[in-house]
């Protein structure tokens, strides 16, 4: 029968160097477990900036495996044989997913404290550079959107640029929606992009004074 191992050691082996198929298995169905726990605390937790649970990150990496081998978690069954190669032996199928659970366990992001903690560096990050609304949710939820990516993704915006302009607008008195909705126009009706272009379009929603 295969020895119990503590968590940390568990997390931690090099399983490559393991080729027992007890020892592998339980190894295996043990970080599964943690695994699991922690696909669901994630799943249950809620953002107090976005309020969306904690499905992105580690999560989604996670997610993509379990469902390429058709199932909804990692199985925790003992007799479970992973997917892999047909010409993988049942021992480097089990290497292969340990590597895989190591992988999501050793992530940051696969816990809720360390979600909560790159979440607080973000909003420090923009509030260190003067971004007064970086905990808004609409904020938040912005620069997670199509829109955002869209506009970083074509080389003429950087992020950091983008929301130095959001930040002019606010400071001229443009509500958080206004900015989400001019930039959302501006994206879609101009040919040529420019920083000057985009800050006009903002400050058109500036209210007189």
């Amino acid at each position: 029968m295969a020895r119990k191992r503590s968590f940390d050691s568990a997390r931690r082996i090099n399983a490559h160097r393991v080729w027992d198929l007890d020892e592998l298995r339980a190894l295996r169905r043990q970080l599964a477990k943690a695994a699991n726990q922690r696909l669901v605390r994630l799943e249950n937790t809620k953002s107090d900036i976005s309020g969306e649970a904690f499905t992105f990150g580690a999560y989604d990496i996670a997610m993509q495996y379990i469902e390429d081998s058709g199932r909804k978690r990692f199985s925790e069954s003992l007799g479970y044989t992973p997917i892999g190669r047909d010409t993988d032996t049942e021992a480097e199928r089990l290497q292969g997913e340990i590597d895989v659970l190591q992988g999501f366990l050793g992530m940051k992001s696969s816990r809720v404290k360390g979600m909560r903690d790159i979440e607080k560096a973000r909003v420090q990050t923009f509030e260190d550079k003067g971004i007064t609304f970086a905990s808004n949710k609409e904020f938040y939820d912005f620069l997670n959107s199509e829109t955002f990516k869209n506009l970083t993704n074509n080389y003429i915006f950087t992020s950091e640029t983008l929301i130095e302009e959001f930040q002019k607008a606010a400071e001229a008195g443009v509500s958080l929606s206004d900015i989400k909705d001019a930039v959302e126009n501006y994206r879609r009706h101009s040919r040529r992009p420019s920083v000057k272009g985009l800050h006009n379009a903002l400050m058109k929603k500036a209210p007189k004074k």
